[in-house]
């Protein structure tokens, strides 16, 4: 792969995800930073898919259920199912041949789970004392207005500030992701996400 491709691949973001031509069969250098490489063949070959961020479905990317190879830096989970769900697994460095996790041509999101982009579940969050936090003080973000049963979420934003993208599964993985239950109600704009409840 050439000084540019490389460079290519390791400024793309999920927003600007740029797949990369088969030329990585040459893939030498290392992601670095929190960010991902995946591959459609072993072994780091074919085309490529550069990412610094959470993928909620590859299949908009046109890599679900095509990822045999991926090379991460950091820790990141990879599960079956998009939305995060299904059997996932955790990588931490550079896997040639995912089918050592039963996990070959069986990804359909992944998302980091430290450093850039840190997209932490609900049970590691409460254990890192990222959870539920103090009566309507939910994340630096997010400004919960509490009831009884639920916690509403005006205009709800992810833990760097982002507003959350209308996706199926997203509003319930906020709540989630805010040490709560499932969401019980989410209004949609075009874009984002503009109201969410969640159930306590």
């Amino acid at each position: 792969m050439s000084r540019a491709l490389k460079a290519l691949a390791l400024a793309a973001t999920v927003t600007t995800a740029t797949i990369l031509p088969a030329a990585a069969a040459n893939y030498g250098d290392r992601a670095r930073g929190g960010e991902a490489v995946i591959f459609v063949h072993p072994e780091y070959r074919g085309n490529a898919l550069a990412l610094d961020g959470p993928v909620y479905n590859l299949h908009e990317l046109g890599f679900n259920d095509t990822v045999s190879s991926i090379d991460v830096s950091g820790r990141w989970e990879v599960c079956e199912h998009p939305d995060f769900r299904g059997r996932c697994t955790v990588i931490d460095g550079p896997t040639p041949h995912l089918s050592v996790f039963h996990m070959n041509d069986n990804i359909s999101s992944m998302r980091p789970l430290d450093g850039r982009g840190r997209r932490a579940s609900h049970r590691r969050d409460r254990d890192r004392g990222h959870g539920r936090r103090g009566r309507g003080d939910y994340s630096s973000h997010n400004q919960g207005i509490e009831g009884r049963h639920t916690v509403f979420f005006p205009r709800p934003r992810d833990a760097y500030g982002d507003r959350v993208p209308v996706g199926r599964g997203n509003a319930s993985q906020f709540c989630r992701e805010m040490g709560l239950g499932r969401a019980v109600y989410a209004d949609r704009g075009r874009r984002n996400l503009t109201d969410v409840l969640c159930a306590k």
